[in-house]
């Protein structure tokens, strides 16, 4: 098996080594070692730190004769972590790097069934189908636990039976877990509304202050104007 006491430790040196000196032009090759580091990590599942290595290899090797190997390792890090819109991409370009290699074909299969489930879970959200939505989504979910486009649908269908507190809890795992991913824009705003109807105004404001202070070039910024509302609101209460 592989000896991960061994190599782990022995690529991290290597990585020091290459950070703090560039390489000559003959030793270039040394830069390799950030694939195969990846391809280690990514067998002991270790799938963001195999991204981070494998995007530092494309970083110092674009040159390599088999990137289509490299994509395809990228997509699946990322397919791994729920990220299927990036995965598909990198899959595309190992396709486009190799036409003949049939490894990434195979893994955007993958991909392609994972974004359906959940786009056939937004159309039964849509017809007003929350319990047939609901079952989907929860479905995609035991598969893709931490897909986020699934788990803002699932507490916008969870929101939409009424079942606002349940649904603020999804909200807030995805804002714990992903605070700067630009769906959690959306996802704040869907908080503070919530938590208004709760009568809870100053929860609301504050989760609308994260919303100003990481996304501050919004174009025509709702939440700017909720803000307003709300300290309009709370100026009012007796």
């Amino acid at each position: 098996g592989v000896d991960y006491a061994t190599a782990v430790p022995s690529f991290e040196r290597l990585d020091s080594i290459l950070r703090a000196r560039a390489p000559s032009a003959s030793e270039s090759s040394l830069y390799y070692s950030y694939f195969d580091y990846a391809e280690l990590l990514l067998v002991g599942t270790e799938n963001q730190k195999a991204l981070k290595c494998i995007d530092r290899f494309i970083e110092t090797s674009p040159d390599y004769y088999e990137m289509e190997k490299v994509y395809n390792a990228r997509g699946v890090a990322l397919f791994r972590i729920d990220q299927y819109e990036k995965a598909a991409d990198s899959f595309k370009k190992a396709m486009a790097a190799n036409p003949d290699y049939m490894a990434p074909r195979v893994n955007l299969r993958g991909v392609f069934l994972r974004v359906n489930a959940v786009e056939q879970a937004m159309l039964s959200h849509r017809l007003g189908n929350y319990e047939a939505a609901l079952k989907q989504v929860d479905n995609l979910l035991i598969i893709a636990t931490s897909y986020l486009p699934a788990l803002r649908l699932k507490g916008d269908i969870l929101r939409d039976m009424g079942r606002d507190g349940e649904a603020l809890d999804y909200y807030q795992s995805i804002v714990a877990e992903n605070p700067e991913d630009p769906i959690t824009y959306g996802v704040r705003l869907e908080m503070a509304r919530i938590l208004e109807r709760q009568g809870e105004l100053k929860g609301a404001l504050e989760v609308l202050g994260a919303n100003a202070s990481r996304f501050s070039k919004v174009p025509n910024d709702p939440t700017r104007a909720e803000i307003i509302r709300i300290m309009d609101l709370l100026q009012k209460k007796p």
